[in-house]
């Protein structure tokens, strides 16, 4: 969602659960495009440091904007909480396919700041090893999507036709009792 314009944003998430997130992700991306801007625009124009409050050049960087969202969705989708709520980038682990029913499962400790990944079961030779990121007990699938940009399980249906649809996955559903 990141990627997306603010039209998209508007049309398909408005009142829906992930909009209030959508909207303050990119509202952090614009903020470190903004001081990041500042910071490198001119050493790269004019090869002279300055610090941000001092008089810069008007221009802007060209693509910096997209690699900011493009680190952003890295940090975001490759994150993974530990026994506590801290959240951290572990390589390798990330790599691993998400899925509901998992062959692997890794555990995070605090205390010795080790990564364990073990088999829940037996595995051939040559097995794709898949993990589950997180479960919906721990995020709910608005959340998800929000953070990982898919919904487990919705692998068939386009999720603008979701969002098109007002699926109760995004969007509070009132009922007549």
């Amino acid at each position: 969602i990141l990627f997306w314009s603010d039209d998209e944003i508007e049309e398909l998430l408005k009142d829906s659960l992930c909009y209030e997130e959508a909207v303050d992700l990119r509202k952090e991306v614009a903020l470190a495009v903004s001081v990041l801007d500042k910071i490198l625009a001119a050493p790269v124009y004019t090869g002279l440091f300055r610090l941000p409050w001092e008089k810069q050049e008007t221009k802007s960087l060209k693509g910096l904007s997209d690699a900011v969202m493009a680190a952003f969705v890295c940090i975001l989708a490759r994150a993974f909480q530990d026994d506590g709520d801290t959240e951290k980038l572990v390589p390798l682990l990330d790599i691993l396919q998400h899925s509901d029913e998992p062959n692997v499962r890794h555990i995070m400790r605090k205390d010795t700041k080790a990564v364990e990944v073990r088999a829940r079961y037996k595995l051939e030779a040559g097995t794709e090893l898949l993990n589950q990121y997180r479960s919906e007990m721990d995020m709910p699938y608005h959340r998800f999507y929000t953070r990982f940009g898919f919904v487990p399980g919705m692998n068939q249906e386009p999720i603008v036709n979701l969002l098109r649809d007002k699926s109760p996955i995004f969007f509070v559903q009132n009922a007549e009792v």
